[in-house]
């Protein structure tokens, strides 16, 4: 595979700086600062879980992948490969400019001036973003069953 240099996804990366800024939190309503603190306890304890799950739902799963799991996928048969040689090289594309984006910029740990919350708690946001926090996801367990159905395949 040609070793290509990806433009990092400006639009995520400001999304996850502005989902743990100090702006973000002054800037805040009543309601969604306590939806905020109820999820501090949370992220505190599993703060780089919660990192890769939203790194997971943003980079990966928001995208094209959906269109080859609802079975949009055009050229193959459901018992082979399902994607088309384009259909790929779109995939590979769209998840490498989000984990560049966020790999290369974004690091939550490092102290903003103003902000009341620090590392891991400014992640709270993150949390409870519908865009970037797949709620039904564990943040304990090592891995998942997965259920391939009667066939098998």
């Amino acid at each position: 595979m040609p070793q290509l240099r990806v433009r990092p996804c400006a639009e995520l990366l400001d999304l996850l700086l502005g989902l743990t800024s100090p702006e973000f939190w002054n800037t805040a309503g009543a309601d969604l600062r306590s939806r905020m603190d109820r999820a501090r306890a949370i992220v505190v304890q599993h703060p780089y879980r919660i990192l890769a799950n939203s790194m997971t739902v943003a980079g990966y799963r928001n995208g094209p992948v959906e269109e080859l799991h609802a079975g949009r996928a055009s050229g193959y048969a459901m018992n082979r490969r399902r994607a088309t040689d384009q259909q790929s090289r779109e995939l590979m594309r769209f998840t490498s400019e989000r984990l560049a984006a966020v790999l290369s910029g974004f690091r939550p740990w490092k102290r903003h001036s103003g902000h009341p919350w620090s590392w891991p708690e400014n992640l709270a946001g993150i949390y409870i973003s519908p865009y970037l926090s797949p709620g039904n996801w564990s943040l304990c367990e090592l891995s998942c069953p997965i259920h391939l159905g009667a066939h098998g395949c």
